[in-house]
């Protein structure tokens, strides 16, 4: 019995392993992708153009801001979603590979982005390129 646990425990160790893993590498992906989104090179732009367009406000909310539970805050934050565009930009696939976040994070994640009349798997640097180009601005 003793030697079946311990083959046990360490199979879960190794399954853990390998969750940490895929999280570590979804989370450099979604970082090296952020670096090419025109949403944030034209970040400033944007800033000017959200008082007149609420879906780009609600875009450029920071998630710090959002009423979530600590545990999805911590991992939207480690996840480096900073903003509601950060989190539409996603698919709801994406959220559920994310370590620590099951149904009540997604949820939350969910009703928050309902509110806002956003949705996952949006075309932000999309919507963002339309709002700089009907405002007058230079989309880079």
């Amino acid at each position: 019995m003793e030697n079946k646990t311990k083959k046990e425990i360490e199979r879960l160790w190794d399954e853990i392993s390998l969750l940490q893993a895929e999280n570590a590498a979804l989370k450099r992906k979604l970082g090296e992708d952020y670096r090419d989104f025109s949403f944030y090179r034209n970040f400033c732009e944007l800033e000017k153009v959200a008082e007149n367009d609420k879906l780009i406000s609600a875009l450029l909310q920071k998630t710090e801001d959002m009423p979530f539970s600590t545990r999805t805050r911590t991992v939207l934050n480690s996840a480096q979603c900073c903003t509601l565009g950060d989190i539409a930009r996603l698919e709801l696939s994406d959220l559920r590979r994310f370590r620590n976040f099951g149904i009540k994070g997604i949820s939350e994640v969910k009703a928050v982005l309902e509110s806002y009349n956003l949705k996952f798997g949006m075309d932000v640097d999309e919507i963002a390129k339309q709002a700089l180009i009907k405002a007058g601005l230079n989309a880079k």
